[in-house]
């Protein structure tokens, strides 16, 4: 019996968000944030850290089922060119991924067929706290969302 379902879900996000539109059109999806200069000047999307608790949910001998919750922080990051709507083109389009990644959770928020681990997502929903972070540099301008999708899973 595995001793947590974060690595199974995580792998389960990540075939989950690759079948969505935004991401088969070429969008990176990485673990972790990149190294600096990997994606200059293009979007990403990272999984970043993740906070978790478990609880005992029976006293049954034989198995010791436990409920599992975490937050999975995610990291979207768009940049545009410096020009005079740069920072709405960048804002736009770090909206428009995270409706995509947003649609995709509410849709299947037990990621099924995707999970395969031991255990079971009994719920995986996006949070009600995120930022919208906006920067400049000489160049260009970003725009990048840091929000979390809460998850409940037995184990």
């Amino acid at each position: 019996m595995a001793s947590t379902t974060i690595p199974s879900f995580q792998a389960a996000l990540e075939e989950l968000l690759l079948a969505q539109t935004v991401f088969v059109a070429g969008l990176p999806l990485t673990d972790g944030i990149p190294s600096p200069g990997t994606f200059d000047r293009r979007d990403w999307v990272a999984l970043l850290d993740v906070e978790f608790e478990q609880n005992t949910a029976a006293l049954n001998q034989t198995t010791r089922p436990r409920d599992e919750f975490y937050s999975q922080t995610v990291l979207i990051s768009v940049v545009a060119a410096k020009r005079e709507d740069a920072q709405s083109v960048a804002s736009d389009r770090a909206w428009e991924i995270f409706a995509a990644i947003e649609a995709a959770v509410r849709a299947n928020p037990t990621l099924s067929p995707y999970y395969t681990g031991d255990g079971y997502i009994i719920a995986a929903t996006l949070t009600k706290n995120g930022r919208l972070r906006k920067a400049v540099t000489d160049d260009s301008r970003e725009s990048s969302i840091e929000f979390t999708i809460d998850v409940r899973a037995r184990i």
